[in-house]
């Protein structure tokens, strides 16, 4: 029985040699066929190896009522067939594929060609094939799947006559037939390649849990997602090297999964007892997560194959089901040169060599010297972050060597920022924050944990302050207590403070004012009784000594109000921490008040005396009141830098072991001040507390007269004195009765003599030769008797309205006063006044002066200035405008 026809399959046996024809050289079929093969492989190499296996594109199966449809494309099989439909084409008959066809082992039951044939049917365009509607058995197009063959196999071409049988060699035959199978039968016909892509698929999926963060927080609560973090990565470690065999074989002498697993729990028992340096254990977990689902990135959907098996579909390519799935369709596989993919795959191997070095680095070292380094964001893959300083770098773990796979490939990984970066010797990226940070969204900050809260935060206020650093620093206190708060500002300054300053110097004020009242209320005591106004010791003092009384609660008043106002006139800070103030206020009281009342049989009080004042002052009431507002408010402030209260204003607040530029970084310490976690808040969550600003004493406007601060009362005299006064008053009058005939009598004649004779001009301030200068003298001279006058008056009567009228005529007339001094000063300038020792122009000048010493208003003196300024200016003698500036000197308005 003859050998059935097989399909053949070229790479089987590859042909490495052919025969190098000479000259004259009589061929043999061995030596032509040796030549065709090799060609024939190394053609079917280059397919293969250079460009891929597989359905490179098109031949999409489809289905309608025309039949069955199949678009233009190519396709490479493993043994280096290269199947091309030029065009579209639909089929709508068929034709069975039996065994009268070369055998193709997968068309066979187990594959074996001895065996029953499975039910195959080919695709054709003959019309007086079978409809496709009439497929045997019940079955269906729908229930097919479309496979595109490269029947090849070499076919005897012999042919014998009666005389001879001539050889005319075989046909090799490479016939591409489209066909139809069962879906059921397609199990030998479904061959695939490993690839990296199936492998990663297989890996564990390794996800990184978020602590919940709650107003109770402790370290501790990292510990729990710590534990769930290694054991999903444990699994995907140890699975990694068997799936990626084919990638890591060189790269690791054995599989190093059992050995990273074994060093991670060793990492996680150093945590089973111990909180701090918990988040630093979680951000390594989420390296090497990170690390690993990078890896698993970076080979996802490479389907590179090099050097594919020939039994995966060698003469065939699998065009899938007419519904269009792509489950029973063969998939490209494209060799390393045509995928491109080599890059992502020597970055895959370095992560993995990544892995292994974080793994053998990680060591947290104690709290040191804390540093701001210069990262990326999560954003950001790590590589392009900053290295952790819980990576101990060395010549035996050279971390930053396996850090960054961009920088390591071009030979910079001294590049690397990090807080160790000292131990690579780095260059100049040593001054990290020395050169531009412009490209840097994050700043690491590192060495705080363990240290003093009070201590990091004044380090780190330093670095930002010191390196214009764009970002917050704030401490807050993992406790309900607010005396458990370490860094808080020593003062909050607000517009309370303002107003607490200037209650605070308004009471300064009135002490000053009394300290003055008081110093003139004794030198009218002492004036008194040496005019002997008052008897020193008399039954008005129930015989004790006026001025002793004077002297002693002068002391007492001079004492308090010193002390008082030296501790109030403080920065805010040193008041609070001194309200021994209160105390000096009321000794002042007490001796102001005992001051006026010791004496109050012979003072007269004709307004309100700064004594009265200061005792009915609610200043000292209001200094006690805003105090405990503004404590109020500090406690308000103290309690939002509690973790609770912090977080609930803030609930964005999670651990990234630094801050984002234009962010607030974050340190929880715990109730002995210890720094024991840090966290993040990607903006700036406080305006910076406003620092108290210097608090001189505000200059005091001079809107009070001196009148009032050292007239407002008056020493009258004692009864003794009174009644002394009134005898010898009585006994004048007595002796003058007997006189007044005669004085009448002769005030008769006088008042006659002056009806008959003219009336000579009544002589008033001093006689001058010039008739207008001495116009201008007795206007002045009016006006200062005006001026007088009015006074007078107003020291006689205490009704409130009348004092009123009078003092508005008071400053009418000082007015009209300062008009004169200024018109006399102006009369000398213009008629070049000789105003030497003895003129009239002297006299005149100092008729001017003693009228400018009687202004006490500011309207006139303004006017005054101006007329004498004016009259300086027309001056033309030296002598006279000397003169004038001394005038204007003597009252404090220049010269």
């Amino acid at each position: 029985m003859a050998e059935p026809l097989r399909i053949i399959r070229s790479l089987d046996d590859i042909t490495t040699r052919y025969t190098v024809f000479e000259k004259d050289q009589v061929l043999t079929h061995d030596q032509l066929n040796d030549l065709a093969g090799y060609l024939d492989d190394q053609d079917r190499l280059t397919r293969v190896a250079l460009l891929g296996a597989g359905i490179v594109a098109g031949l999409r199966v489809s289905l309608s009522d025309a039949g069955v449809g199949v678009t233009r494309g190519v396709g490479v099989t493993t043994d280096g067939d290269l199947l091309r439909l030029p065009a579209d084409a639909r089929y709508a008959r068929f034709k069975p594929y039996d065994k009268s066809a070369p055998a193709y082992a997968p068309f066979y039951v187990d594959q074996d060609v001895t065996k029953d044939m499975l039910p195959v049917f080919e695709l054709v365009a003959d019309d007086t094939a079978t409809p496709l509607a009439q497929l045997p058995n019940g079955l269906k197009p729908s229930d097919m799947a479309v496979i595109f063959l490269m029947e090849s196999y070499v076919r005897d071409e012999d042919m014998c006559t009666a005389t001879a049988c001539d050889n005319l060699g075989q046909g090799s035959i490479h016939a591409p037939k489209l066909l139809l199978l069962r879906k059921s039968d397609l199990k030998a016909l479904q061959g695939s390649l490993p690839t990296l892509d199936q492998a990663v698929r297989g890996l564990p999926d390794v996800t990184v849990d978020r602590p919940q963060i709650a107003a109770n927080f402790t370290p501790a609560v990292y510990r729990a997602v710590c534990g769930r973090v290694h054991d999903a990565l444990a699994p995907a470690l140890r699975a990694l090297y068997p799936a990626c065999a084919s990638l890591l074989a060189d790269l690791f002498a054995a599989d190093p999964g059992a050995g990273w697993v074994a060093q991670l729990e060793t990492v996680r028992n150093g945590f089973a007892n111990r909180d701090s340096g918990l988040q630093y254990y979680y951000d390594f977990l989420k390296d090497l997560a990170e690390t690993y689902n990078a890896f698993r990135e970076l080979l996802s959907g490479d389907t590179t194959v090099c050097c594919p098996g020939v039994d995966a579909f060698p003469k065939h390519l699998l065009l899938g089901g007419p519904d269009g799935g792509t489950e029973l369709r063969t998939g490209f596989y494209p060799s390393p040169l045509a995928s491109r993919t080599l890059d992502r795959q020597t970055h895959a191997r370095f992560l993995a060599g990544k892995l292994d070095a974080l793994i053998r680095a990680f060591k947290l070292p104690p709290a040191g010297t804390i540093r701001v380094t210069p990262s990326r964001g999560e954003g950001q893959s790590l590589e392009e972050r900053a290295i952790p300083f819980y990576y101990e770098v060395n010549d035996a773990t050279p971390v930053h060597r396996a850090w960054s796979w961009a920088l390591t490939q071009r030979g910079l990984e001294k590049s690397n920022y990090s807080y160790n970066a000292d131990a690579y010797n780095p260059g100049g990226f040593a001054r990290q924050l020395a050169t531009q940070i412009g490209r840097f969204d994050f700043f690491r900050v590192e060495g705080h944990i363990g240290v003093k809260a009070t201590d990091a935060v004044e380090a780190l206020s330093k670095v930002v302050q010191a390196q214009n650093l764009p970002f917050q620093v704030r401490a807050v206190a993992l406790s309900q207590d607010r005396t458990k708060i370490s860094v808080k500002p020593p003062i909050r300054y607000t517009d309370l403070h303002r107003l607490h300053y200037v209650v605070r110097q308004d009471l300064v004020s009135q002490l000053d004012d009394t300290t003055r009242f008081s110093g003139a209320f004794k030198g009218q005591v002492d004036a008194a009784v040496a005019a002997k106004v008052v008897t020193d010791q008399s039954e008005d003092t129930d015989g004790a000594s006026v001025r002793a009384i004077a002297q002693q609660k002068h002391d007492a008043v001079t004492a308090g109000a010193s002390a008082a106002s030296a501790k109030i006139n403080r920065g805010y800070l040193e008041y609070v921490a001194d309200p021994s103030w209160q105390s000096d206020v009321t000794n002042t009281m007490t001796a102001a008040g005992q001051f006026k009342a010791n004496l109050g049989k012979v003072v007269k009080t004709d307004f309100s005396t700064p004594f009265d004042s200061l005792i009915a002052s609610n200043h000292t009431l209001w200094l006690g009141w805003l105090d405990g507002v503004i404590k109020t408010k500090n406690d308000q402030a103290d309690d939002k830098l509690l973790f609770g209260n912090f977080l609930q204003r803030h609930p964005g607040l999670e651990h990234f072991a630094g801050v984002a530029r234009g962010g607030t970084f974050v340190l929880a310490h715990d109730e002995s001040g210890v720094v024991v976690a840090d966290f993040m808040l990607p903006y700036v969550c406080c305006e910076p507390d406003e620092a108290a600003p210097p608090e001189p004493p505000l200059p005091k406007p001079q809107v009070k007269p001196p009148f009032v601060l050292e007239q407002g009362a008056t020493v009258t005299a004692s009864r003794e004195k009174l009644i002394n006064d009134k005898l010898t008053s009585f006994r004048s009058d007595i002796g003058q009765i007997q006189s007044s005939y005669v004085d009448a009598f002769k005030d008769s004649i006088k008042l006659v003599g002056n009806v008959l004779t003219t009336n000579p001009k009544a002589q008033v301030g001093p006689k001058v030769a010039d008739p207008l200068l001495d116009i201008h003298l007795r206007e002045m001279d009016l006006q200062s008797e005006k001026v007088d006058l009015l006074r007078g008056e107003m020291l006689k009567t205490n009704d409130a309205d009348q004092q009123k009228a009078l003092d508005a005529q008071l400053h009418d007339a000082e007015v009209a006063l300062a008009t004169a001094a200024g018109d006399t000063t102006q009369f000398l300038a213009t008629s070049k006044a000789d105003v030497k020792a003895g003129s009239d122009g002297s006299k005149a000048l100092e008729a001017v002066s003693n009228s400018v010493s009687r202004l006490n208003n500011k309207d006139a003196l303004t006017q005054v200035q101006k007329g004498l300024t004016a009259a300086s200016g027309k001056a033309t003698t030296p002598e006279l405008k000397g003169s004038i500036g001394t005038v204007l000197k003597s009252r404090g308005l220049g010269g």
